[in-house]
């Protein structure tokens, strides 16, 4: 069962915004305009479709994301935003790739 409660605190983990900051100043193989941060919540829906849309031709393995995933990560990636006021492409790549 301890197998169970540390996938447990991963999840519990991963809802806590914070947990997402780790991740806001990227590595050295993403694009540089991963590092740029929207300026105001409006713009979140499209910095997420780019960083899809990058992850996608980027990707080893090909992935599709549907549209109602789509539509919580950028419910996820706004609450980010609400907490931090910033949210950059780092911190959405690493939500997508978490199946946040």
């Amino acid at each position: 069962m301890k197998h169970i409660h540390t996938f447990e605190s991963f999840l519990n983990e991963a809802k806590d915004m914070s947990y997402w900051k780790q991740y806001a100043k990227g590595h050295h193989s993403l694009p540089k305009w991963y590092n740029d941060e929207v300026k105001s919540a409006s713009e979140i829906a499209e910095l997420v479709d780019e960083v899809i849309k990058n992850d996608q031709a980027e990707a080893d393995i090909p992935f599709d994301i549907d549209e109602k995933d789509e539509k919580t990560l950028v419910k996820m990636a706004t609450d980010y935003f609400k907490q931090f006021k910033t949210i950059n492409g780092n911190v959405i790549s690493a939500m997508l790739f978490q199946g946040a």
